[in-house]
């Protein structure tokens, strides 16, 4: 079957809250992703963006620790990945973890507001700055309660 010309490279940005993602998770944009691709498809150049893997996703993991799972770049024809729904549960701790509370009372809720979203600083997309407040109003307000 002749391989589909789609491709998706999904890189971590500034709206995924304002994190210092590690150096491994910046590429040269420019040059290695948007130029090959205009230079074949506008201009017939020869380029091997058919070559490359359907997918490209940077899969995030705790910035803080260099050991923790994650912080990689991800090649893949498929997507999204293969995975197993998991229930997670709020704790009076603020913890999330996969066993319920043992009491009603020792577990927390929260407030899921999409008409009253959380105000951002500012932000940066497509190489465009933003400044001051903006309404992401797309974004869930969560407030937590005991």
């Amino acid at each position: 079957m002749a391989r589909s010309r789609r491709r998706i490279p999904a890189r971590p940005c500034g709206w995924c809250g304002g994190l210092a993602y590690p150096a491994n998770s910046k590429l040269d944009w420019e040059n290695d992703v948007w130029l090959p691709w205009f230079d074949y498809w506008l201009k017939g150049k020869p380029t091997d963006v058919l070559k490359r893997p359907a997918v490209l996703y940077y899969l995030m993991g705790d910035v803080d620790d260099p050991e923790a799972p994650g912080n990689k770049w991800v090649a893949a024809e498929d997507f999204p990945p293969r995975s197993t729904a998991t229930a997670y549960y709020a704790h009076s701790d603020h913890s999330l973890r996969t066993e319920p509370p043992a009491m009603e009372d020792a577990s927390i809720g929260y407030v899921y507001a999409p008409r009253d979203p959380v105000p951002t600083v500012g932000r940066v997309h497509a190489r465009l700055p933003v400044k001051g407040p903006y309404d992401s109003g797309s974004s869930p307000a969560v407030a937590y309660s005991r």
